[in-house]
């Protein structure tokens, strides 16, 4: 099973691309107290209003939160494989061909 995960400068860049599309987002003061160098995976997921996926994160050991992601965005997120045990973080090239279609 690969679950999406993000760290926190990555949370921070979703939330206020959420808040600014007027979406699911979190306070963006409780994300500010999130600690540094913390994982937060994805713990469930669901096609929204056909342009986002809803994505719930665990953020504390029993607190959870939830955000709005284009499928872009979601699709950028870096994996973890629970089978075996790594990491699929997407090429650059691949954030910067997104970022570039969507300035065209």
């Amino acid at each position: 099973m690969k679950i999406p995960y993000m760290n926190k400068m990555m949370l921070k860049s979703v939330n206020e691309d959420a808040s600014s599309r007027g979406v699911a987002s979190l306070v963006p003061k409780k994300v500010e107290l999130l600690p540094e160098g913390t994982l937060f995976p994805i713990v469930f997921t669901m096609i929204h209003n056909d342009r986002d996926i809803r994505c719930v994160i665990a953020l504390e050991e029993d607190k959870t939160g939830t955000v709005d992601l284009t499928v872009d965005r979601f699709n950028l997120l870096p994996t973890f494989d629970t089978e075996t045990q790594e990491s699929y973080i997407p090429p650059m090239s691949e954030h910067t061909d997104k970022r570039r279609k969507r300035r065209k």
